[in-house]
């Protein structure tokens, strides 16, 4: 399964009706409450944008430009913009929205629920070590012990994780991320929790 930053994730899914900022279990998980780089149009360029007081709204208008240019790019051609070093018109926007997701402790709330998700569905690293046989596993993942390495974790294609994504979206975006009907995931939804369970699959096998 191709992997992706959490930047480029966030950013490339947030092309579509506010999604995951929008809903209120995101929301709470991350407490950014709305989408980060809003604004209210007379709003003076140095007070603090109402969604994340760590940007000025003159900020948060840099990263908006920044992530309309993403989302104006192929899909190929995206992540390469968004990691960018280069500098250029968006610099900016690129620096401060790279800066936030290191800061915000999103990846942090992100993980942590879907480790939990996870292990309620018996899905999660310790359980998928014992279905496969891996011998004297600590029940704690991160003190895998008696020559047992992360790297003995199988890939995420070669387990049954992807049975959970029903229970991960609702977990990080509720109601929200399922169509009508609570049984299946709109493409975009389904590409964003590929990607964050393919981001936290590669952090277990470190």
């Amino acid at each position: 399964m191709p992997t992706t930053t959490l930047s480029a994730a966030l950013l490339t899914v947030s092309n579509m009706d506010g999604l995951p900022w929008s809903t209120p279990i995101w929301q709470s998980l991350t407490k950014i409450h709305g989408i980060p780089w809003y604004y209210a149009d007379t709003a003076k360029d140095d007070s603090p944008a109402p969604n994340y007081s760590g940007w000025t709204v003159k900020v948060a208008k840099a990263v908006k430009v920044f992530a309309q240019n993403v989302w104006d790019l192929t899909e190929s051609s995206q992540e390469k913009y968004i990691v960018a070093r280069h500098a250029d018109n968006d610099s900016e926007g690129r620096l401060a929205w790279q800066k936030f997701i290191k800061e915000s402790r999103i990846s942090v709330n992100i993980n942590k629920t879907i480790d939990s998700v996870l292990t309620e569905h018996d899905r999660g690293p310790y359980q998928v070590l014992q279905q496969h046989n891996t011998t004297s596993v600590s029940n704690n993942y991160f003190t895998i012990g008696l020559g047992c390495k992360h790297s003995q974790l199988p890939t995420l294609d070669d387990v049954q994780v992807s049975d959970a994504r029903l229970y991960v979206a609702a977990g990080l975006l509720g109601d929200e991320g399922l169509l009508p009907g609570g049984r299946a995931l709109s493409p975009s939804v389904s590409k964003f929790i590929n990607t964050l369970l393919a981001i936290t699959w590669n952090c277990y096998r470190k």
